[in-house]
C-alpha cells in the first residue's frame, strides 16, 4: 500500500527591514514599516515543493498592524 501525503498552507516569512516612517491607522504613532513577503506553500511530505500565493506587506513594528501591498496575490 502506498500512502501520499500532501499539504499546504505552510509559510515562509522574509523580513527586509525598515522602509519608510507611516503613522499607524491603529496606534497612531509615527513609525518605520517593515516590508514583509508572505509565502505559502504546497508541501509533499512535509517537504515545501513550490509557492502557490505571495504576498507582501507593510508592518507596524509598535502595534503589528499591516498593510497588504496590490498585486501581491
Amino acid at each position: 500500500m502506498f500512502l501520499l501525503v500532501f499539504g499546504w498552507g505552510y509559510q515562509t516569512r522574509k523580513d527586509w527591514g525598515p522602509t519608510q516612517p507611516i503613522e499607524c491607522s491603529h496606534c497612531s504613532k509615527v513609525t518605520w514599516y517593515c516590508l514583509v513577503r508572505l509565502r505559502s506553500w504546497f508541501t509533499l511530505y512535509r517537504v515545501p515543493l513550490f509557492p502557490y500565493r505571495t504576498e507582501y506587506w507593510l508592518e507596524c513594528q509598535e502595534g503589528e498592524h499591516g498593510i497588504k501591498l496590490q498585486g501581491s496575490e
